[in-house]
């Protein structure tokens, strides 16, 4: 075989050509390669980037409904706490109003009782408070005692010795109390008791 002058043969030329396309298309092969990595690193960042501003929006959402409900639970214990003192001031206007009921014998309030109806075969009274009781026997009854601000009740009970029926009534100021009784040797009675307030109810 006859050879080029400088001792090379005819086809290594064509050898040199083939190993540049190579080493080209290797070079360009790992390029790409490289930008695929690089695109799907991107990605990965930007997914990972989405999911903390998720988790960032949902901490957010739990301390606004804390607040709401701190802010709700508030609210609920100032109505209560109106509540009571409009309870409160209803109460003391109220046992105001009581003690300023009056009648005109004196003007000091009055518990008037009365005992009405028949008893054939007579009727025993008691009426009074809890620290004195008077004594009544004929129908029909009435009896007025002034009212202590210190007294925890005022009554009046009437027994039937036989047959009849009765109808035994108390009242202060306001406060009304009735009890009724028949036949028999049957009791009917009524009691206002102090509400500690200058009342009786």
């Amino acid at each position: 075989m006859a050879e080029e002058p400088g001792g090379k043969q005819p086809h290594d030329k064509t050898t040199l050509k083939r190993k540049l396309i190579l080493t080209a298309a290797f070079v360009l092969v790992f390029f790409v390669g490289v930008g695929i990595g690089a695109s799907g690193k991107t990605k990965t960042v930007t997914t990972a980037a989405k999911t903390v501003t998720v988790t960032t929006t949902g901490a957010a959402n739990s301390v606004t409904a804390r607040l709401l409900r701190q802010r709700a639970s508030q609210q609920v214990l100032r109505q209560r706490a109106l509540q009571r003192r409009l309870r409160k001031r209803a109460s003391q206007r109220l046992a105001a109003a009581k003690r300023a009921t009056t009648k005109s014998s004196g003007g000091k309030e009055e518990a008037v009782f009365s005992v009405t109806g028949t008893a054939p075969s007579g009727v025993d009274i008691t009426y009074g408070n809890d620290s004195s009781n008077y004594q009544g026997s004929a129908l029909p009854f009435h009896a007025k005692l002034h009212v202590k601000n210190d007294a925890m009740y005022y009554t009046v009970t009437a027994q039937l010795q036989g047959s009849g029926r009765i109808m035994c009534k108390l009242t202060i100021g306001n406060a009304v109390k009735v009890g009724h009784a028949a036949g028999g040797y049957n009791i009917c009675s009524a009691q206002l008791n102090s509400d500690f307030s200058g009342g009786f109810g």
